[in-house]
């Protein structure tokens, strides 16, 4: 059987969805989180996790305070930045 299947066939996943997010959990610890609030700028993954791991994504750090974990974006759209944020946010 392959690795895969059998890890998928041991998680425990629970969807928590909220007018703000959605997040998988296995076994009640929360491996990622889809953040699409309005109170965001952008949508974004934070946190995303490795199994029984520490997160790997970071939101919001003091000195780019406009990186939100996993995200894309384009840069300059019909002249306003997507990409950075004023600091003051």
């Amino acid at each position: 059987m392959a690795a895969w299947l059998v890890w998928a066939a041991a998680a425990h996943a629970d969807w928590v969805n909220t007018t703000n997010t959605l997040e998988w959990r296995d076994h009640g610890r929360t491996v990622w989180r889809f953040n699409h609030g309005v109170a965001e700028t952008k949508p974004f993954f934070h946190p995303l996790t490795v199994a029984a791991g520490p997160a790997l994504t970071a939101a919001k750090p003091q000195d780019h305070p406009w990186h939100l974990g996993l995200w894309f974006s384009w840069k300059i759209i019909n002249d306003a930045n997507y990409w950075e944020q004023d600091r003051q946010s």
